[in-house]
């Protein structure tokens, strides 16, 4: 019975509370020093857009942001950061993190114009098609 009660008291007092712990913890240093050595390494062609100083001193601004930014600004800067790759099969799944949704897709810009290359799972329909205007507003690509 000591055994028992001894294993009961572990549960509630050691692994309950580390299945409960907030997901609002992120240790984003870890995870951007972890993009920074992984990502040049498994990617065939990363420097092709970006060079490797720009990508190294955004991955370092980031990392000192960290701590100043919402999760949200985090996500859409490593966002951003990641289409300067420039290719459409590099990507983060951050739409689905973020507390709020901006826009269920993401774009990308070809020669022909600009094209819907992702989008939420209720959006996956408007997949593959042009962006011809926005919120009313016709795209325009002489800016």
């Amino acid at each position: 019975m000591k055994i028992f009660t001894c294993l009961v008291f572990t549960y509630f007092s050691v692994c309950l509370p580390l299945l409960c712990q907030s997901n609002d913890i992120i240790d984003w240093k870890t995870d951007l020093e972890y993009l920074k050595t992984q990502l040049p390494e498994l990617h065939s062609n990363l420097f092709n857009k970006i060079t490797s100083e720009e990508f190294y001193n955004e991955i370092d601004q980031l990392m000192y942001l960290s701590e100043k930014i919402s999760h949200d600004a985090m996500f859409i800067k490593i966002e951003q950061l990641i289409a300067k790759v420039g290719d459409s099969h590099t990507g983060t799944n951050f739409i689905s993190k973020l507390t709020k949704k901006y826009i269920p897709f993401f774009l990308y810009q070809y020669e022909e114009g600009i094209f819907i290359v992702g989008a939420t799972e209720d959006e996956k329909a408007i997949l593959g098609n042009k962006l011809i205007g926005f919120n009313g507003f016709c795209h325009n690509t002489d800016y």
